[in-house]
């Protein structure tokens, strides 16, 4: 006699049933749900569920719990039974008098919200969250609000265009500023975009702008969370960088690398004191994406996603750690430099370092991933991580870094024709440094046959002249020089 155990869910903010199966089951019976075994188990006040604290009256099989309590924890509970005719002599009146298991009971999180540290928080911009779990959406896709339910509510993202096969990033000229399921809008006339997948119109530009050297104020989002616990070394604090970085990332849909943090978790803080301050700023590429990032994050909910990553990394060891909301999210800016060598991309906002590409006079080197200035015979005109571009035959730029065609010029000892523009043997009687022209000898010296003809100093004082005080003088009387 008595109930069979079985599985039944039930969704938070949702009307809730249990049926029972089983022989010689009665109106009268009562259910009572804990978090634990039955009869010792701890009672639903404990879990948020107050109103399931007492047991419940499974009439005609079934116990209606009612619309359960959006502050309840989600999670695994045991139903316990007790026969009705115990209750009716009295019994049934603590949990020591349910001991028989009823089945369990899965508590999850509406659609839209998804479970972390035993509670449901709203779904993100950029995910839906079904049975639970936070799913992030397709790369190109986001949602137009927070708390999508579905893989149906993912739309196209800023920067990519509806087409036949699904959200495509927009094409060079183009750019998308919206959420939405349309089409890419083409720049102006006669301008273009550095990269596909532009999010915003001000990316559209005519001519390559010159090397940024000043630090771009970016716009970007802060919060700062509170660190407790106990750091054993700095390889202890890097691994918790990582995980603050990494679950940020994942989180808010944004790159590992616009996120900073300022910590003094390397400076053997929290080897001395309990609690640290975690400092993070999130850049973004327009203050309107700031806005919504303030607006939609969940900054507690980050906390929580944050320390159950943390609870679970077995390389922190038996360190136990607590993350907790300090400071709210609130929009402002950030400085970004690019490292010397490398360039803002024209019309675009950066936000990582690694957005930076090869400056003016700067090439790729595909074999150490850098920028490297350009030879004296190279030059390059363009922003970009494209290589250098060679002078002409016989021309050199004479300087590391050259950023134009025209820096290239004849080399040391040669001078352009005004013709052909060809470069040709600097001719006798004067001396080419590398200009395109040609200079004179000063007077009373020429260069001669076999001299380099690069410098005023090839020039060698004529016969029956000398050098003084760096003029060639005549010989004087009773002298002579060959």
């Amino acid at each position: 006699k008595g109930p069979f155990q079985a599985s039944h869910e039930c969704v938070l903010e949702e009307d809730c049933e249990f049926p029972l199966y089983g022989h010689g089951l009665s109106s009268s019976d009562l259910l009572l749900l804990v978090s634990g075994v039955c009869g010792r188990g701890k009672l639903m006040d404990s879990a948020g569920f107050p109103s399931l604290a007492e047991p419940t009256i499974a009439s005609h099989a079934v116990a209606s719990f009612g619309i359960l309590s959006s502050s309840g924890q989600p999670g695994k509970y045991n139903a316990c039974w007790c026969p009705g005719e115990l209750a009716r002599s009295d019994g049934c009146t603590s949990p020591g008098d349910f001991l028989a298991p009823a089945g369990r009971l899965l508590i999850s999180c509406p659609a839209g919200k998804f479970e972390v540290q035993k509670a449901c928080r709203v779904c993100q911009r950029g995910s839906y969250c079904a049975a639970g779990k936070r799913i992030g959406c397709p790369l190109g896709y986001t949602t137009l609000l927070p708390g999508a339910a579905s893989v149906d509510q993912c739309v196209c993202d800023r920067g990519y265009g509806w087409s036949s096969q699904g959200c495509k990033p927009c094409a060079l000229g183009s750019y998308k500023s919206t959420r939405q399921n349309t089409s890419c809008t083409p720049c102006q006339a006669n301008q273009t975009t550095y990269q596909t997948g532009t999010k915003w119109n001000t990316s559209c530009f005519l001519n390559t702008p010159a090397l940024e050297t000043l630090p771009a104020q970016i716009p970007a989002v802060t919060v700062t969370m509170a660190l407790t616990g106990e750091i054993e070394s700095d390889e202890m604090a890097a691994l918790l960088e990582g995980i603050f970085v990494a679950e940020l990332a994942a989180s808010l849909r944004v790159p590992a690398g616009a996120i900073s943090l300022e910590h003094p978790l390397r400076d053997g803080v929290l080897r001395r004191l309990s609690t640290a301050s975690v400092a993070i700023t999130i850049k973004t590429s327009s203050m309107q994406e700031a806005a919504e990032l303030e607006q939609d994050m969940d900054a507690e909910a980050l906390c929580n996603s944050i320390q159950a990553v943390l609870a679970s990394n077995t390389a922190i060891g038996s360190s136990s750690f607590r993350v907790a909301l300090e400071d709210v999210p609130a929009t402002t800016t950030s400085t970004l430099v690019c490292p010397e060598g490398r360039a803002m991309p024209p019309g675009l906002v950066v936000v990582q370092v690694s957005d930076c590409v090869c400056s003016l006079g700067y090439g790729f080197d595909v074999t150490t991933d850098s920028c490297v200035a350009c030879t004296e015979l190279e030059y390059k005109d363009v922003v970009g991580n494209e290589f250098c571009s060679p002078c002409p035959e016989r021309r050199k730029t004479h300087v590391l870094g050259a950023t134009s065609l025209s820096d290239c010029s004849c080399d040391l000892g040669m001078y352009k024709h005004s013709s052909s523009e060809l470069c040709l043997p600097c001719p006798l009687g004067f001396y080419c440094p590398g200009t395109d022209g040609m200079e004179s000898c000063p007077p009373n010296s020429s260069t001669v046959e076999g001299s380099p003809r690069k410098a005023e100093t090839d020039c060698l004082c004529r016969p029956g002249h000398f050098k003084l005080d760096g003029e060639c003088r005549p010989c004087p009387r009773s002298f002579y020089k060959a």
